[in-house]
């Protein structure tokens, strides 16, 4: 063999040994990326930025167990994501807050502003055997049931008391409620008072009272609804309110 044929077995014999040693190398790094059953990649060895966290994969996120954990979030980090939420990590995701809640009127279920937990999911769950209260302001009146007199100036003020009937005409008895008052007058800003209203039984009442005082002469008027809030489930929950009435309060009274 001459000098150039060795040469040349020369290059193609490291020719085969670098091809040999690139096609080992390429085998054993596509085995190190492990992959689920799915023979999809890893989170913690797939090359990305999984959780937003700006590390990336095993060593680098501390999120990562080790190169076959498929979840790169890290709870305790102050960040929700991945597969993070407030049942699995609460110290980073807050819970899910909804604006408005389900409650049943009428029979259905219906959706209202304020949150508060759901009191039924459909219309199903509105439904009973048994029967419903239904409150109602049955009445609403005033009088004048004070008044004095300054010596000094010769003004006189009056108290006035509003005398509110609630009556339960539903089939089953009502929970305690709060019954709502707006009274108001040309020298007397419009108020709202809230007063405690007793169970009650069906076809029974009672009168709750609220009172004004240091009032001067004119006129004032009230109205009046039970269960403004939409505490109670009634039979029908339009019919709480009742119109205005109205007082003329002068020395003539």
């Amino acid at each position: 063999m001459n000098k150039r044929g060795f040469v040349l077995a020369i290059l193609i014999f490291a020719v085969v040994v670098l091809g040999v040693i690139l096609a080992v190398y390429f085998l054993v790094e596509e085995d190190d990326k492990t992959s689920d059953e799915n023979g999809e990649l890893n989170e913690c060895n797939d090359g990305t930025d999984n959780d937003g966290d700006g590390k990336v994969d095993y060593l680098i996120d501390e999120g990562c167990e080790n190169e076959s954990d498929n979840d790169e979030s890290d709870c305790g980090d102050g960040i929700c994501e991945g597969e993070e939420s407030f049942d699995s990590c609460s110290d980073d995701c807050l819970p899910l807050v909804n604006e408005t809640h389900a409650i049943c009127s009428n029979n259905s279920c219906v959706e209202i502003e304020g949150m508060g937990e759901d009191g039924c999911s459909t219309d199903a769950d509105c439904q009973s055997d048994e029967g419903l209260p239904d409150l109602i302001i049955s009445n609403i009146s005033m009088e004048i049931t004070d008044e004095i007199t300054n010596s000094t100036t010769n003004v006189t003020v009056y108290s006035v008391t509003v005398y509110t009937t609630v009556k339960n005409i539903g089939e089953s008895s009502a929970e305690q409620s709060t019954t709502r008052v707006s009274f108001g007058g040309e020298l007397f800003p419009l108020s709202f008072t809230s007063t405690y209203t007793p169970s009650l039984e069906p076809d029974q009442e009672t009168i709750v009272e609220s009172v004004y005082d240091e009032l001067e002469e004119g006129e004032y008027d009230a109205t009046a609804s039970v269960d403004h809030l939409l505490k109670i489930e009634e039979l029908d929950e339009e019919n709480n309110g009742f119109g205005v009435i109205m007082l003329v309060v002068s020395d003539s009274n």
